[in-house]
């Protein structure tokens, strides 16, 4: 009891440290160290992409100098091809970062026998080569030797994970298969690589298995993952130590230093998920579950700290992942183990920096902090959510030009005012789901608090022309509205929108207002119905991508737009849209503009028209009767 009492006090003081790390990007590790010093490492989830070379040197630059990784493990390393194998590991050596390479798999037959360590050997033979390599050889930190003991399968070969002879075949596969990695490495030319067995008591501590000291490993790798106390999950707010189970960790390394009281060489694995990322829904799995993200970060360095005080045997910890989102579970539900997760709206730029260095304190900007691009600099957000409008929060003493880009593909440039305090500015932006944003900056020095993407055209975001003003308003999407847009001079405008069949339009308007829709200089009227409540009209239409809109009203009203949001399939731009040009932007053409609000007036004319034909038609009819008689 009393060590628990220590442990605990302990804890508290780690939680007073001022190490700086900025408060938005969550990390486990508090400042940059060397490798040798201490494993700040993480598993790295590689993308097959046809820009990869680039991707890997802008993600590893970021999960180095921002997020302070110094080491990476990386799962089926040895499936990608030489190429891929090369760049990560020049990059790697360029940054000084080392990799954890994974020895591990198994087929339904595997039963800890020899033949297996054969079979396993043969599976990585090409990697260990390639790993081995005079000049590859200093960037591999130690080979993490698998053994597989939590499979039922493997479990099932052997008539269960505690049997006697589960216990014999793990001990005899161990020694084997170190004796053959230190054969192999060896011959390779690497006498000197570093060897480690992972050790698993299972996920609720019931494992029964033996000792690998005979095995003669350099070092041990643990998964301990801290579950729950209770169905109450605590917030930062009940005291940053509580919000992760300590007892559960201090247990699986009692267990540990039985087994071997030396105190060998031991990197503990371990990882965190939110309940908040699945709305309070309580996943199949529970290892690593904290309540939201405020109590990941804190469990995340409360983990750390743990270990670094309590346990100086420990030379590191393996997060597992850094940018991994894993389906996990009965049903499947995707966890958020990610140290950095997909830009949404609101996104802290710090969050995606790739550089603490960029990274400015200032009490002025939304959480305290901006980040600083100066020309020819990028900043880059992954995984974006499908958006039609970009929304950026920033400040520069002179105007800035900036160039979005998705992909290879530029998005076009942007001129930014210049602005002393921070403000927001909108930029109707095409980007399909789970994309990639770049924003560079092409000319002057801005500071970026945040961006924002929508999925709709916020008005108050819009270019507003003559006295059209933002007005507050609780019941809009964005908190505010647009007003005063009587007469061609008071307009709302968007230049290079997304296209679609279908434009939604929300608004209020008490009385009902005439509204004037300009689509690529071509002008329709829409009549929209009062309203005292917040209301969405649909349009039918034909609009091409990179369009421009217009909208204002013929008579002054009681208009109030809210957004507008273009859906369905883009239309074809006419061949002849480079020889149109309204204010510069290039003009699609459209085939069509059928007003849905306006149908059923129509529709009500059309039979209003048949009924009085139908009428005179009969009197006709009955006339020429008359005639014949």
């Amino acid at each position: 009891m009393k060590k628990i009492i220590l442990l605990v006090l302990i804890m508290a003081m780690i939680f007073t440290e001022n190490n700086y790390v900025s408060a938005l990007v969550m990390t486990p590790y508090r400042q940059q160290v060397n490798a040798d010093e201490f494993v700040c490492g993480a598993t790295f989830v590689l993308e097959n992409r046809a820009d990869y070379a680039a991707w890997l040197n802008r993600e590893l630059s970021r999960a180095k100098n921002t997020y302070h990784l110094n080491t990476i493990t990386v799962y089926g390393l040895e499936s990608y091809d030489p190429a891929y194998r090369s760049a990560l590991f020049d990059l790697l050596n360029k940054l000084d970062i080392k990799i954890v390479v994974r020895i591990e798999g198994y087929d339904k037959t595997f039963a800890f026998s020899k033949d297996d360590v054969g079979k396993i050997i043969k599976r990585h033979e090409d990697l260990i080569r390639f790993t081995c390599k005079k000049e590859n050889r200093g960037t591999v930190l130690y080979y993490a030797l698998n053994m597989p003991i939590d499979d039922p399968v493997v479990q099932a070969n052997l008539g269960g994970v505690n049997s006697d002879l589960s216990k014999d075949r793990q001990k005899t596969y161990a020694e084997e298969l170190i004796r053959r990695m230190r054969e192999i490495t060896a011959a390779e030319g690497d006498s000197g690589a570093k060897l480690y067995l992972s050790v698993f008591y299972g996920w609720d501590d019931s494992f029964e298995i033996p000792s690998y000291v005979s095995a003669h490993a350099d070092g041990y790798f643990i998964n301990n993952y801290a579950y729950p106390a209770g169905k109450k999950l605590p917030s930062v707010s009940e005291g940053a130590e509580n919000v992760f189970n300590l007892a559960s960790l201090k247990g699986t390394m009692d267990r540990f230093l039985k087994d071997y009281p030396n105190k060998p060489n031991l990197v503990v694995e371990c990882g965190f998920h939110t309940l908040e990322y699945n709305k309070g829904v309580w996943p199949d799995q529970t290892a690593g579950l904290v309540l939201d993200r405020a109590a990941k970060e804190a469990a995340m360095k409360g983990t750390v700290d743990f270990y670094r005080r309590n346990y100086p045997f420990v030379r590191g910890i393996m997060y597992f992942g850094y940018n991994l989102f894993k389906e996990e579970g009965k049903p499947l539900t995707v966890l958020d183990w990610a140290m950095q997760y997909p830009a949404q709206n609101g996104e802290e730029a710090e969050q995606a920096a790739e550089s603490e260095n960029d990274i400015v304190s200032d009490k002025t900007a939304s959480q305290g902090e901006s980040v600083r691009l100066s020309k020819g600099q990028s900043i880059f957000f992954d995984k974006c959510k499908m958006a039609q409008q970009l929304v950026l929060t920033y400040k520069a003493d002179v105007k800035v030009e900036i160039e979005l880009k998705s992909g290879d593909r530029s998005k076009g440039k942007v001129v930014l005012p210049a602005t002393s305090t921070y403000r927001g500015y909108g930029i109707p932006l095409i980007l399909a789901e789970n994309s990639e944003l770049e924003i560079k900056c092409n000319a002057g020095e801005l500071l970026l608090d945040k961006i924002a993407l929508n999925d709709r055209l916020e008005a108050e975001w819009a270019q507003l022309v003559g006295d059209a003003k933002v007005v507050d308003s609780q019941r809009a999407s964005g908190g505010k509205m647009v007003t005063s847009l009587a007469g061609a001079g008071n307009k709302l405008c968007f230049s290079g929108v997304r296209g679609g069949n279908k434009m939604e339009i929300c608004y209020i308007s008490p009385k009902g207002s005439e509204l004037h829709l300009i689509l690529n200089g071509e002008e329709y009227k829409v009549n929209l119905p009062a309203s005292k409540n917040m209301r969405e009209a649909d349009l039918s239409l034909a609009l091409p991508d990179e369009s421009s809109i217009e909208i204002y009203e013929n008579q002054p009203g009681d208009l109030k737009l809210d957004y507008l949001r273009l859906n369905g399939t883009p239309a074809v731009k006419k061949k002849d849209s480079a020889n149109r040009e309204i204010a510069g932007v290039n003009n699609g053409g459209h085939s069509y503009l059928a007003i849905k609000i306006l149908l059923p007036v129509f529709a009500a004319i059309v039979a209003a028209i048949v009924t009085m034909i139908t009428k005179l038609l009969k009197r006709q009819s009955a006339k020429e009767k008359n005639e014949r008689n």
